[in-house]
């Protein structure tokens, strides 16, 4: 796991709340919950190695390539 990229995303997404809160008291309940959902889902994803992860394809291959050899037989 890469701990810098948690601790400094982490960070960050502190930093965007704590500069967001004082506006984001007066907004009704919706755009709270929009706002704090859009913050989870960007930090989750920052979580993931997306450019160097492997694609669907090749995980349909992979998947898939037990099966092949078991049809050919």
């Amino acid at each position: 796991m890469r701990w810098g990229v948690t601790l400094g995303v982490t960070l960050l997404v502190l930093l965007i709340i704590l500069f967001e809160l004082p506006a984001l008291r007066q907004k009704p309940l919706r755009d709270k919950i929009a706002f704090f959902s859009l913050l989870l889902c960007g930090w989750v994803l920052a979580q993931f190695d997306l450019p160097n992860m492997a694609g669907p394809v090749t995980w349909l291959n992979e998947w898939f390539k037990p099966w092949g050899n078991l049809m050919e037989k």
